[in-house]
């Protein structure tokens, strides 16, 4: 910003005489010496007469001071540049809070009359700030709506630094309730820091304050902040601290809850000191999904609050897996079981606990217990204290009857029901054979168990030839090779399988892979609510991997399906061929939102021209849309600006029957411009303090003398020089006044 300079004329008086203080002293002093000595030798004169020569000798000795000093007078034509004043009003959100907004109207109101008459050697313009500053005129400032998000006062002095480098600023006139939520959120003892202190400085201005809120008197309880990592391990244990604030409230007990879809996942009861005090409390989650979670923490509301929306807060973690933690627990050792185990423990992404069972609680032992190097089964500690820690959990060929685990298999349940993975694989000691029909285990697993006591009513050693489905060759178990015809000519090469169990798919079971001959189901997946189960009724998969040396793709074969099955056990999205994502967790209201859907073909290659529909539930909104793939496989939606809130997104395509994606996401402000409705007044009185200015409030009038820089002279266009002394006139004068006096003290005889 630049303002024209004004050209105004000014008159100076100099002294021309190079007089040092000391001689000018003295000169002035004989002046009023002289001057005294006239009025004592005129005491017997009339008074008339007394005035008549104090008169004359007085313009007598001004006109020889004016010979001594030769003053002179300087007239100049100078250009002068006017300061501005910049008027900055708060429009953030806490403003709208105890009228605060009415009482900045009002004292702008008031002010106009003290601004308008400093004109011209100030120019007044008018700014409202939030998070950005933002130019205004005097009538738009007093109609603004407190909608701002967040409050950044050194933000907007720094912008306002920035636009005046060359347009001096006279005065700054903040109208805030001193706010501030980004750089100057606390202030002790009304001080600031030094770096502060000196930004302020380079401003060139003083500032004064409006406090616009009176008082903190408005009682309010409110989560003043949620601190907690932004990227969590599934299944890991992660600390979420809530600060709870409190404001003119009496003392009292209240309840912080969090919760995480609508499920409760922590209580803490909380007290709270009379008046304003702050407290943390913690929780402790352990998310068991990947994706993005939303939690949501929310503190008692009390009666007589100002504000009831900063008592819930919802925020989004991105939860991402660190290693996959797979509890391996075999009946006896197997070749299955060993080859297993070793392929496990060769992926460095794989946590694995093993147990195998080498002695049963039934077995003749001719030592006590406590001397034998074997250890019991831990079935207690496996299956609750530490069974929600693991992602996967493989029954290989075990019988949980000698064990006692009847009243485990209920927790099995729960946890594959709340997302928790489970594989059965096969043996004479596996599904029916092991006494599995009828059981919890049975309930969620995607196969009906035939229930016998002869071994060949459950389980047939003979030999098996595995053969995919037609549902096998597309789903991704099965899918070693990107081609589908290499794939399914790999399956069909493999050697038979020795063993299999009797089992029926149920419905929603997919059979995979199944018996050529008798199309009994070899390898059976399904869903159980949130989580997953995996059903091979065979125990000698562990000949693919065998096979190797002779055959290089069997080994191939062998990974391939574990990798495989590992990755869709525990939900990995880079399986889907439907995936969704919102580039950011938390949006800030008034942004826009994107969402991206890519689609896959049956060979995982992106599906160009896919129709892609995504349903967006915002609490009561719901939003449909409908996209078409590009060359990429990738379609981008616009929802436009949402409302505050938790989203969810769920991305389905009739080109991808039976898959859906699905991400959340939180349309929240950024910052924290409700946590706390109490005013920084500290701040208000520190920044006019150092930049010595006034700090008013907000029932005060603006003062006509405010605290303002002058009006910087920038040129002299024009001077003139006249010697007052060197003129006849002043000569005559002093000649004129000595003879008259001599003149009169001649007549009355005077000495």
């Amino acid at each position: 910003m630049t303002t024209a300079p004004q050209i105004v004329k000014e008159s100076t008086l100099r002294l021309g005489a190079d007089l040092p203080p000391w001689a000018i002293a003295l000169v002035v002093i004989v002046a009023i010496a002289v001057l005294a000595l006239n009025l004592r030798g005129s005491r017997r004169l009339s008074s008339r007469m007394r005035g008549a020569l104090f008169a004359l000798r007085f313009v007598a000795i001004v006109g020889a001071v004016v010979l001594v000093f030769q003053p002179t007078l300087a007239r100049q034509s100078v250009a002068r540049t006017p300061g501005v004043i910049a008027i900055l009003v708060d429009s953030s959100e806490s403003l709208a809070i105890d009228r605060r907004i009415e009482k900045a109207r009002s004292f702008l109101g008031r002010a106009h009359g003290t601004l308008a008459a400093l004109a011209p050697d100030v120019r007044t313009e008018y700014f409202t700030f939030s998070e950005e500053l933002a130019p205004s005129t005097d009538e738009r400032v007093r109609l603004v709506e407190p909608k701002g998000r967040r409050t950044r006062i050194r933000h907007a002095l720094s912008k306002l630094r920035e636009g005046h480098e060359r347009a001096p600023l006279a005065a700054v006139i903040l109208v805030s309730d001193g706010r501030d939520n980004a750089d100057w959120k606390a202030v002790v003892d009304a001080k600031l820091d030094a770096e502060s202190v000196d930004f302020l400085k380079s401003l060139g201005a003083p500032v004064t304050t409006v406090n616009v809120a009176e008082s903190n008197d408005t009682p309010d309880l409110a989560i003043a902040a949620v601190r907690r990592d932004p990227l969590l391990f599934v299944h890991n244990e992660a600390t979420v601290e809530v600060d709870v604030s409190a404001t003119a409230i009496p003392k009292t007990t209240l309840r912080v809850t969090l919760t995480h879809d609508g499920r409760l996942a922590g209580e803490r009861v909380l007290t709270l000191k009379a008046g304003a005090s702050r407290e943390t409390v913690k929780f402790t989650i352990a998310p068991s999904a990947v994706g993005v979670s939303l939690y949501t923490v929310d503190v008692s509301k009390l009666r007589g609050e100002s504000v009831t929306t900063n008592n819930t807060h919802t925020f989004a973690v991105r939860v991402v897996r660190d290693k996959i933690r797979l509890l391996q627990v075999a009946g006896r050792p197997s070749w299955d079981e060993r080859f297993f185990r070793q392929l496990m423990k060769q992926n460095p992404s794989i946590d694995l606990i093993s147990f195998f069972i080498l002695r049963t609680p039934t077995d003749l032992q001719l030592a006590p217990p406590n001397e034998l190097s074997l250890i019991p089964f831990p079935t207690d500690e496996l299956f609750t204290t530490a069974l929600k820690s693991f992602d996967i959990v493989v029954f290989q060929n075990f019988d949980f009857r000698p064990y006692d685990m009847q009243r485990y298999l209920p927790r099995i349940r729960s946890f594959i029901l709340e997302g928790g993975a489970f594989v059965m694989m096969g043996g004479d000691q596996s599904f029916g054979a092991g006494g599995y029909a009828g059981t919890p285990i049975e309930e969620v697993m995607p196969v009906a168990m035939q229930n016998g006591t002869a071994p060949s009513a459950t389980y047939d050693v003979a030999e098996v030839k595995a053969r995919l489905t037609l549902e096998g060759r597309r789903h991704p178990l099965m899918r070693v090779v990107v081609d589908p015809q290499q794939n399914a000519a790999l399956w069909d090469a493999l050697p038979g399988l020795e063993g299999l169990n009797f089992v029926t798919a149920k419905p929603g079971g997919i059979v995979v892979a199944e018996h050529g001959a008798t199309r009994r189901p070899i390898v059976v997946a399904g869903e159980a609510k949130r989580g997953r189960v995996l059903a091979i009724a065979t125990d000698s998969t562990w000949q693919w991997d065998f096979l190797a040396s002779e055959r290089a793709q069997a080994r191939s074969a062998y990974v391939g399906f574990w990798s495989n099955a590992l990755r869709w056990l525990t939900k990995d999205p880079t399986l889907k061929r439907i995936q969704v994502e919102v580039p950011e967790d938390t949006v800030n209201p008034g942004s826009a939102v994107r969402v991206n859907v890519r689609l896959f073909d049956e060979s995982h290659a992106p599906m160009k021209r896919g129709a892609a529909h995504v349903d967006v539930t915002c609490g009561a909104r719901k939003i449909m849309h409908d996209a078409v793939t590009k060359e990429s496989g990738q379609a981008e939606i616009d929802l436009g600006a949402l409302p505050e809130g938790a989203c969810r997104v769920v991305a389905t395509s009739t080109d991808v029957a039976g898959e859906s994606a699905e991400t959340a996401f939180v349309v929240a402000s950024l910052g924290d411009e409700m946590a706390e409705t109490r005013a920084n007044a500290a701040l208000l009185t520190a920044l006019a303090a150092e930049t010595g200015g006034l700090a008013l409030r907000a029932g005060d009038s603006l003062p006509a003398s405010f605290p303002r820089v002058p009006p910087r002279v920038t040129r002299i266009e024009r001077e003139e020089r006249i010697d007052l002394w060197d003129n006849i006139v002043v000569l005559l004068i002093i000649i004129g006044a000595l003879a008259g006096e001599w003149t009169l003290r001649r007549r009355h005889a005077l000495a």
